[in-house]
């Protein structure tokens, strides 16, 4: 079963489900300075995919209309 997951928006930050046009921006954002070492320095591209949300629970963050996370 497939859950729908709420979309939260504010005056300036949104919350909503991962779809996979943010793939690449968010790849780029784990694999920066001061979040790979979190996110876990040895994951390849395809495991930050992965762990991103392929089960379709995860959400991402936008600041201002970009993606933040």
């Amino acid at each position: 079963m497939t859950v729908a997951l709420p979309r939260l928006a504010g005056d300036r930050v949104t919350l909503r489900p991962l779809e996979e046009r943010d793939l690449d921006a968010l790849v780029t954002i784990v694999e920066s300075v001061g979040v790979r070492e979190w996110w876990g320095a040895d994951a390849s591209r395809e495991e930050t995919v992965e762990a991103s949300g392929s089960d379709g629970t995860a959400l991402v963050i936008e600041v201002g209309g970009e993606l933040a996370g």
